[in-house]
């Protein structure tokens, strides 16, 4: 019976275990990350091409802290390189090419977005009005943004981001699974994050059409366009409060896509409507 008791009590207090999450930086460090993607897409309709797609993605991602405040904010280079895609129903030859490229980040030690460089220049350039990945970008990759304060086990919070032009906001929801786990050689927590998001493609078009670079008769077209997609996800994230990083991370997010064409477009012989299933396993991983 005492044995029985100690074994609750212990449980109990590893149960209510609490832990603070938060990015840890120090200057010159430099982290790589490793991040996957197997994505299944169904266009049924599709006038031409094929209607079924798999593609398979990898890419590396190095981060290097330049500089730390006295808050525990940092300024952080990102550079994505080594893209790599391959997809059966694309020849080689026709495969995108990316070219590696950096941008500059500052964070804070709870994952907020302080400012952004680079992407934010890029997009300048492109004339595309109302544009900003800023605040998605910070919840992506390694920048989960954690609360101020201590979360104990089976908590959970909640983060709602912008989408890029003013087309939506995506809720992330957070909830500390285990405080401690071993991962690799060190210990990691739990946090189970689950997302749902609607996007406005019509939005989204009504903005690429008021860029110089569009022809008028195509944004005219493109500005007609509306309806939408439904994204849900979840990943699973192991992030380790000792080191104050990201270790690895997995999930998978599901996305439905439905567009009433324009009918100028449809005399063209596009479809009336355009409707779109995709499926995306994701991986990340420290190397």
């Amino acid at each position: 019976g005492l044995a029985v008791v100690i074994v609750l009590v212990l449980g109990c207090a590893a149960h209510s275990k609490s832990v603070t999450l938060a990015h840890k930086f120090k200057k010159g460090q430099v982290d790589k990350y490793r991040f996957s993607m197997d994505m299944k897409m169904h266009l049924p309709g599709l006038p031409i091409g094929p209607q079924s797609m798999t593609m398979k993605m990898s890419t590396v991602m190095k981060q290097k802290v330049l500089d730390v405040a006295n808050d525990g904010s940092a300024v952080l280079e990102v550079s994505i390189s080594d893209f790599k895609i391959s997809c059966p129903q694309i020849p080689d030859a026709q495969a995108p090419k990316m070219p590696a490229t950096s941008m500059r980040m500052t964070l804070s030690r709870d994952g907020r977005l302080l400012a952004m460089e680079g992407m934010d220049a890029m997009m300048a350039r492109s004339q595309t009005p109302g544009l900003d990945f800023s605040q998605l970008a910070g919840q992506m990759g390694c920048y989960s943004v954690f609360p101020e304060v201590p979360i104990e086990v089976g908590q959970s919070w909640r983060n709602t981001i912008p989408m890029p032009f003013d087309c939506g906001e995506m809720n992330v929801d957070s909830t500390l699974v285990a405080a401690a786990l071993p991962v690799g050689n060190g210990v990691a927590s739990k946090i189970k994050q689950t997302y749902d998001a609607y996007i406005d493609f019509g939005k989204i078009m009504q903005a690429v059409a008021s860029s110089d670079q569009v022809p008028a008769e195509a944004a005219r077209i493109a500005a007609s366009m509306n309806g939408g997609m439904d994204m849900v996800g979840w990943p699973v994230l192991y992030f380790s409060p000792d080191r104050g990083k990201l270790l690895k991370a997995n999930g998978n997010m599901q996305a439905v896509m439905n567009i009433d064409m324009p009918a100028e477009a449809v005399a063209q012989g596009a479809p009336s409507k355009l409707n779109m299933k995709m499926s995306m396993d994701l991986n990340m991983a420290r190397i």
